[in-house]
């Protein structure tokens, strides 16, 4: 079904189709362009806007501003003109087919710590590229992150980006833009700068992890005053899923002051990705760190498991154990190994012997042959023994006397009086087995100290503040703002209350001067531009002034001026205007 005017033709070559979306300056229709016979989006603005030129200026600034920035993120100009019957400026953009980022906040918000880390991320390395080219969007808002069928965000309407060098073009204090996103010092009238720009895709990121934004209220006064005066509430309260490193990034970006936010949107964009990384990071590093734990204690088990098979009930065992403590020891025992085997041996010849000799030379063999196995736990149930040793060997040549062939193996049997060194170096061996067994627990790695949660001190003074973080075991830097507040008065701070840092990490503090910038309150009914200055702590004398451009009734300016750093409880003149 055609809208109203779809039948119309601009620039002789552009046929508007439908009107897709509706702003308070302008209107965008997508259109058919004939001449290249392709789909675009024409933003046409407001007819009753057509004739004055402060919003003619701005319009055109948008176009030639915006055709100069090339981005993949940057929804781009293609054509720029003036209907020919009604004068009306319009610009031709290209037409990005799906919805907005407000509509996908709507269907499915809290959206995903991932998918915000990657929208905000790309969102604010734009902006950062808009800052190099000397440009402020001004009116960042999800209405105004186009969400192609591609998935990738562009950014849009730099209707009112305005250029820094240029930035006479508009009167100090002219609040511009969406009022649910708008910054703190343009509220207050100061002029708009790169800091606001990260301070409105904070509050665009603080909608998506909380599907709502920091502030309400039934006025668009009552909002702007909130996002000049009130902290919003931690996006974790709403979304306890929404990572703890996320949530400093948004409210950082919320922080009142500009120099208490990121130093730019490409600090901001870092800080998105990477605390992507640093969670990816941990995780490896948890699993390696696990790993690391287990490996050794699964090596060191088995030195400890070694005295069972000592104490197992056949000789045999006990001398087959013998030679990897011997190997351990090499350097010491390297002679006590070469004596066990010929032991051995000998002990095997023995037992051959004593099958042929009968039963009782068997065990003849048994006592004398084994000696030197046997002597090894001795030592370590009486220290005696030893001394008694060398006579047992002394006897052997009874089993030379018997076995006539063999001779030569038994007198190599009474050789080894060096088992003597074997008692004695079997002690030295029996040691290592207990110490490996102490090392495991040096493998844990000791737990990190605890983080301290960052107390509230806002509208605290500053040394109860300062107090405070001494108490906490915290350090402190402050700085003074123009705030409507008391002298000495915490304004803000970063950390955030509830955030956790290191035992001597640093907090932020943003204390009041005690003066307060003059908030411009020019086309405001005369009852707002008074709740607006008393609110800023300054008393107000009315003044009637003739101007026939300000409707009677409707405030004129102040004396002095907007932007105007006085302070607080300083007498404002508010001119209201008594029409023609």
């Amino acid at each position: 079904m055609s809208s109203p005017g779809s039948d119309r033709v601009l620039g002789g070559r552009y046929r508007l189709v439908r009107e897709i979306a509706r702003g308070g300056m302008a209107s965008v229709w997508e259109a058919d362009d004939s001449l290249l016979d392709r789909r675009v989006a024409v933003k046409l603005l407001h007819a009753q806007f057509a004739d004055e030129p402060e919003f003619l200026e701005r319009f055109r600034r948008e176009a030639r501003a915006a055709a100069r920035l090339s981005h993949p993120n940057i929804v781009p100009i293609y054509d720029v003109g003036e209907d020919s019957e009604t004068r009306t400026p319009y610009i031709v953009m290209e037409l990005v087919e799906g919805g907005n980022l407000k509509d996908r906040i709507r269907q499915a918000a809290p959206l995903p710590d991932a998918e915000i880390r990657t929208v905000g991320a790309t969102l604010a390395a734009t902006l950062e590229y808009a800052h190099g080219k000397g440009l402020i969007h001004r009116d960042v808002k999800p209405q105004n992150v186009l969400l192609g069928l591609d998935g990738r965000p562009r950014l849009t309407d730099f209707g009112i980006a305005q250029a820094v060098a240029a930035s006479g073009l508009t009167r100090t204090g002219v609040v511009m833009g969406s009022v649910h996103y708008i910054a703190p010092e343009q509220v207050r009238g100061g002029q708009a700068a790169p800091q606001s720009d990260i301070y409105s895709l904070g509050v665009v990121l603080y909608e998506m992890a909380t599907g709502r934004v920091p502030f309400e209220g039934e006025t668009d006064l009552a909002i702007a005053l909130a996002h000049a005066e009130q902290t919003p509430t931690p996006p974790r309260t709403l979304n306890p899923r929404l990572a703890p490193d996320l949530e400093r990034s948004i409210m950082r970006a919320l922080a009142k002051s500009p120099a208490a936010r990121f130093a730019s949107a490409a600090e901001f964009a870092e800080a998105l990705r990477g605390g992507a990384n640093a969670t990816a990071r941990m995780a490896t590093a948890a699993g390696v760190a696990e790993a690391t734990r287990r490996m050794p204690t699964q090596a060191l088990a088995q030195p400890v498991t070694a005295p069972p098979r000592r104490g197992a009930g056949t000789a045999a065992a006990a001398a087959a154990a013998q030679p990897t403590p011997r190997r351990t020891a090499r350097p010491r025992t390297g002679r006590g190994a070469s004596n066990g085997l010929l032991g051995l041996l000998a002990a095997l010849a023995a037992v051959l012997l004593a099958v042929g000799a009968g039963f009782y030379g068997l065990a003849s063999l048994n006592r004398s042959g084994l000696l030197p196995t046997d002597a090894t736990p001795a030592p370590t149930s009486a220290p005696t023994p030893p001394p008694t040793a060398p006579p047992k060997p002394v006897v052997a040549p009874t089993d030379t006397q018997t076995p006539p062939t063999p001779s030569p193996q038994p007198s190599d049997t009474p050789v080894p009086p060096t088992p003597s060194p074997v008692p004695t170096a079997a002690p030295t061996l029996a040691p290592p087995s207990p110490t490996p067994a102490r090392v495991v627990p040096t493998l844990v790695p000791p737990s990190p100290p605890p983080r301290v949660a960052v107390p509230d001190l806002r509208g605290r003074t500053l040394d109860q503040a300062q107090a405070a973080l001494a108490s906490a075991g915290l350090t402190v830097t402050v700085r003074g703002v123009n705030a409507n507040a008391e002298r000495n008065t915490v304004v803000d701070q970063s950390p955030a209350a509830g955030a956790t840092l290191p035992p001597g990490g640093t907090v932020a503090l943003q204390v009041g001067t005690g003066s307060t910038a003059v908030p411009d309150v020019s086309s405001l009914a005369r009852d707002q531009a008074v709740q607006t200055l008393q609110n800023n702590s300054f008393r107000v004398t009315l003044r009637d002034r003739k101007d026939p451009r300000i409707p009677s009734g409707f405030a004129v300016g102040t004396n002095p001026a907007a932007g105007a750093v006085l302070p607080r409880n300083s007498e404002v003149e508010l001119d209201i205007s008594s029409g023609r």
